[in-house]
């Protein structure tokens, strides 16, 4: 009884709540139907459909009611005293069929009264009602579904209508906006163009009005300033200005006047005397005529070489102004001529590599040649010698190296000449390499040389020009200018020559050279004053000149035989000019020291222990590889020259390549050539020294040549029974030239039409990758990998930048290995 009680409140409990009944119940029942179930459109018995049970107030009080009896029931049950297990049997038994029924049952139209109904039939009542409310609540989801699909396809087509609309009308205002902003462009550019035609019409008009009075300003300005010019120079002729001397103050005159006579040889030259500071150092000091102040200027560099006193002359303010200027941007480039007699003794001549420019006869060279080496910052312009005999070598040959950034550009050449257009920055000059064969008509290559020199006046107007070279002529003193052609210039108007020979072929160069208006410098400038002898064949003589027109003279500073031991028979002449520019390029090679570090088996053990206890390797992050590697080749560098292993090497000796053939006997045999050439130039080159030193150099000459062969033929014996590969590499590169010095013979075009032609094309991969890291590969390697690498890497090779030796790495103790972050 209790059991039935208790599924009787249970069911009225699901029913209040709104909760399904199981499926299951109504698949039990034989008199259930789906259709009963699903359906809530069925029509009753009065043939009308079902409508939906409402929940009116109506309905609330009749569940109210319902649930009052109920209640009643269960207590009149409970009291029931004939109850017995059967009858309670028997009572759910009913109630299962009933509730099976209660499926089928269709819900009432009208609100149904509950008095008198058992619970069973109020039971079959609420499952009919709560049946027909989910289905109509079914219905009207579906409908509402519908309702809200067909609402999204119509917002979908219209916001679709939109978009297109709003597209176009954004292409239409943006063509309409280009075009706008095109039209505008237009229209400022229009303006632009009125408001500047506008502008130049009225400054036209105005410079034109205004041009006759600024021209007759600038004129009389000009004449103005010409008249003070003029007029400053007649009364400063006279004068000459003294710096740096210790005359007493009180007593200026006679210390002046004892000065000029003591190194002058001028008995009283100086009429007045007019201090230009308060101290009295800077003196403007007027002679008594010209002569006087020629004398002294002209002598002025021989007499005073020991002495502080400056003596200059008494220069206006626009003159004053310009030399100013010259001294602030002026720097000397060093330019030099030299019959080399050999091409290979001017590649030889390191001492030379650093001039700025050189201008060398007698290559004996039949065409061009690559640079060595220690020349390839240079730039060459080649007329090749003629080989006129079928034995011996060729004759002539003229090279001009100009070294970089100096522009040279060849005008014309032939066999005797090669002139040049020179530009170093602002300034341009033409330059001439002439050598003139002594078998050559002095009168046919003087005619040759003028029409050169007319036609380049023609093409380049009054710039600079300087002919360099060997013209086998002795001009003995001749040639003498006038003083006003070399005012304000470090030439001097006379010359003094030391050898005083003329022969016919000076006396047709100085004549051809004179109508030409080209000056000798040789025995004017400050260091060949009388000028030296340039050539030592058979005689010393004076062969070898340089010539400059009236405006080269003005950026000469000095001419310089350089009277020096060489395998030639002729002295370089060094020529330093003045430039426009700041410098461009040092006048000779950077001796700088340069240091490297060489592995000793001596000192490694005071190389692992310097590294070992190094404080440093604490102070790695390993965050920072540019700190790791800076502090291992820090440290790596003390540790070796603490060990001994530091090796200096110098500029000048990297440049030229160790020689084999080279040995003490011939390092003993140019000392002593040495020592005799200084013995004879003492002697004026001349008498019984010029007999040794030629004897000493035709031994040495020898003593090379045989001293080459030997060692040729030593190579060759290496080579034939050499049994290591290391040794006939080695053997190899003594007859290779330097790397470097040579061009690739086969083109690039050749190159790739020979690879496209021998090799197959290469298969395309399609393979794709879903990245580029490998974990065996991009993982951080160990320190017995580091190991291994550095037990493979061979020793006895070049560094690289950092200076480091695989040796050293070898050698570095666990402590530095254990940071292979730095990627050694």
């Amino acid at each position: 009884m209790e059991t039935v009680q208790e599924n009787s409140v249970n069911l009225i409990k699901t029913a209040n709540s709104g909760s399904i009944l199981p499926s299951s119940s109504v698949a039990q029942s034989p008199n259930t139907t789906n259709s009963n179930l699903s359906d809530n459109k069925t029509p009753n018995k009065q043939g009308r459909p079902l409508k939906s049970q409402s929940f009116t107030s109506e309905a609330t009080l009749n569940n109210r009611n319902m649930l009052e009896y109920l209640k009643r029931k269960r207590e009149d049950t409970a009291l029931d005293p004939e109850h017995t297990e059967d009858t309670e049997t028997a009572s759910q038994a009913t109630k299962k069929q009933n509730m099976l029924q209660l499926s089928s049952t269709k819900a009432q139209d009208t609100p149904v009264c509950l008095e008198n109904k058992s619970t069973d039939e109020i039971l079959r009542i609420l499952v009919s009602q709560i049946g027909a409310v989910r289905e109509e609540a079914k219905t009207n989801k579906t409908s509402l579904e519908n309702r809200i699909q067909q609402s999204q396809s119509e917002n979908k087509k219209s916001i679709q209508a939109l978009r297109k609309d709003y597209q176009e009308l954004k292409s239409t205002w943006s063509d309409k906006w280009t075009k706008m902003q095109e039209r505008q462009a237009k229209l400022e550019a229009e303006i632009a163009e009125l408001k500047a035609a506008k502008t130049n019409t009225e400054h036209t008009r105005l410079e034109k009005e205004n041009n006759s009075c600024i021209e007759e300003i600038n004129s009389k300005i000009k004449c103005l300033e010409d008249m003070t010019e003029i007029y400053e120079k007649s009364w400063r002729k006279l004068n000459i200005i003294v710096k740096n001397h210790n005359w007493p103050n009180s007593n200026l005159l006679n210390q002046a006047q004892e000065f000029f006579n003591r190194n002058f040889n001028l008995n009283n030259p100086v009429s007045e005397i007019k201090p230009l500071d308060r101290n009295f150092k800077i003196l403007r000091i007027k002679l008594a005529d010209e002569n006087t102040k020629a004398i002294i200027l002209k002598n002025k560099a021989l007499n005073l070489k020991e002495s502080k006193i400056s003596i200059m002359q008494d220069l206006t303010k626009r003159e004053l102004q310009t030399f100013k200027k010259l001294q602030q941007v002026a720097r000397e480039q060093k330019e030099l001529a030299w019959n080399v007699r050999g091409i290979q003794n001017l590649w030889e001549a390191d001492n030379l590599v650093g001039t700025d420019i050189i201008c060398a006869c007698e290559t004996w060279a039949t065409h061009a040649n690559e640079l060595p080496p220690n020349w390839n910052k240079y730039s060459a312009l080649w007329s090749p010698a003629i080989k006129e005999k079928s034995t011996g070598h060729a004759s002539g040959g003229i090279i001009i190296l100009a070294k970089k950034p100096i522009k040279i550009k060849e005008i014309f050449s032939s066999d005797s000449w090669i002139f040049a257009h020179i530009t170093a920055g602002s300034s341009r000059f033409i330059l001439a390499s002439v050598y003139i064969r002594p078998s050559r008509d002095m009168k046919t290559s003087m005619d040759l040389l003028q029409d050169s020199i007319n036609d380049i006046d023609q093409l380049y107007g009054n710039l600079p020009m300087l002919l360099v070279g060997d013209f086998n002529a002795r001009l003995g003193a001749l040639s003498p200018i006038q003083e006003e052609l070399v005012t304000n210039t470090n030439i001097y108007a006379t010359r003094e020559a030391s050898d005083e020979e003329i022969n016919t072929r000076g006396r047709t160069l100085d004549n051809a050279m004179t109508e030409s208006s080209l000056i000798v410098i040789n025995g004017r400038s400050f260091s060949d004053r009388p000028s030296k002898h340039t050539c030592l064949h058979i005689n010393k003589s004076t062969i070898d000149f340089v010539w400059a027109n009236v405006s080269a003279l003005s950026i000469i500073y000095d001419l310089e035989i350089l009277q020096i031991e060489n395998p030639s028979d002729h002295f370089p002449l060094l020529l330093q000019l003045y430039y426009d520019e700041p410098p461009l390029t040092q006048a000779t090679i950077e001796n700088k020291n340069r240091e490297m570090f060489q592995w000793t088996s001596t000192g490694e053990d005071e190389y692992r222990a310097r590294m070992t206890w190094s404080d440093k390797v604490a102070l790695i992050n390993n965050d920072n590889l540019d700190e790791i590697n800076n502090i291992l080749i820090t440290e790596n560098k003390i540790a070796a020259e603490a060990a001994g292993m530091k090796k200096q090497l110098k500029g000048l000796h990297r440049l030229k390549r160790s020689q084999l053939w080279y040995d003490d006997e011939c390092k003993q045999g140019k000392q002593e050539l040495a020592k005799l050439f200084k013995s004879y130039k003492k002697a004026g080159f001349q008498g019984q020294a010029k007999e040794l030193y030629v004897q000493a150099k035709k031994k040495q000459k020898a003593l090379v040549k045989r001293k080459k062969q030997q060692v040729r033929e030593q190579q060759l014996n290496n080579l034939a029974n050499t049994n290591k590969p290391s040794d006939f590499w080695k053997t190899v590169s003594r007859f290779k030239s330097h790397p470097g010095t040579g061009k690739n013979p086969i083109s690039i075009q050749a190159w790739e039409n020979f690879y496209e032609n021998n090799i197959p094309n290469r298969e395309e991969d399609t393979t794709t990758y879903y990245g580029v890291l490998d974990p065996n590969l991009d993982c951080e390697f160990t320190l017995s990998e580091l190991n291994r690498v550095l037990n493979k890497s061979k020793s006895n090779k070049a560094t690289g930048p950092d200076g480091v030796k695989n040796e050293h790495l070898k050698n570095l103790p666990e402590n530095w290995k254990l940071t292979n972050h730095a990627g050694i």
